[in-house]
């Protein structure tokens, strides 16, 4: 019967970072991040000219009409859900560890 050969993780690990390299050197090199830069500006561009505009105007200003779109809101059901589970875990960790806390002072004093 033949041996099945040991997989070399290490030579794995090598060829998937060499992979990811190589696309993050290709992205560079198309000007995708560059591109995503590019947007951020032009966006904030256009802001800054109707910031400029509303100056000129005599308007009232709240740098909040300003920022839109800057923060957005990526809450869902799910995270809703996970960060009820860990709150209410957290609860009661700590009311446990308080608890247990208590016992000892009790029989240590």
């Amino acid at each position: 019967m033949q041996e099945k050969k040991k997989i070399n993780w290490f030579k794995v690990v090598i060829i998937f970072l060499f992979i990811i390299y190589i696309s993050l050197f290709a992205l560079n090199l198309t000007g995708y991040y560059d591109g995503s830069i590019r947007r951020k500006v032009e966006f904030t561009s256009k802001q800054i000219a109707q910031f400029e505009k509303d100056i000129e105007d005599g308007k009232n200003i709240d740098l909040n009409d300003y920022l839109e779109d800057q923060n957005k809101n990526y809450t869902n059901n799910a995270s809703k859900l996970g960060y009820t589970i860990s709150s209410n875990v957290d609860k009661f960790l700590n009311t446990g560890i308080k608890e247990i806390l208590k016992i000892l002072g009790k029989l240590l004093s």
